[in-house]
């Protein structure tokens, strides 16, 4: 027989997502007002700022969209059992490769080579 798991019982505050993006652009209008800013030139800087950051906004967009969707679904705790219901093999199967894919290649190559990296 299959068991019901639970894991949220009161849904997902979306005002607790707009409270740092809130506080950030306050504290952009004071700043404008103490540094007596036009509103043009704080609208034009605004404006380079988003499109700076588009793609970095969007990343995080359907970062959070996805962790949303694994939560509720219960993708993330079933990955999460089924990775801790393989003991050690698991321990070895995310340390090694997650070790060499986060390390750059220069220092993958030093560290293969037992040479000390020149930090730059």
């Amino acid at each position: 027989m299959v068991e019901l798991v639970v894991l949220y019982k009161t849904p997902h505050d979306p005002e607790q997502s707009l409270a740092t993006g809130s506080a950030i652009l306050l504290c952009a209008i004071v700043t404008a007002l103490f540094l007596r800013v036009s509103m043009a030139d704080f609208i034009r800087c605004f404006m380079r700022t988003i499109f700076q950051l588009r793609l970095a906004i969007l990343t995080v967009m359907f970062i959070i969209a996805l962790a949303y969707v694994m939560n509720y679904s219960g993708m993330t705790f079933t990955l999460g059992k089924e990775v801790a219901s393989l003991g050690k093999i698991s321990t070895a199967l995310r340390s090694r490769p997650t070790f060499w894919l986060s390390m750059p290649p220069l220092r993958r190559h030093a560290l293969v080579n037992r040479v000390e990296v020149l930090r730059s």
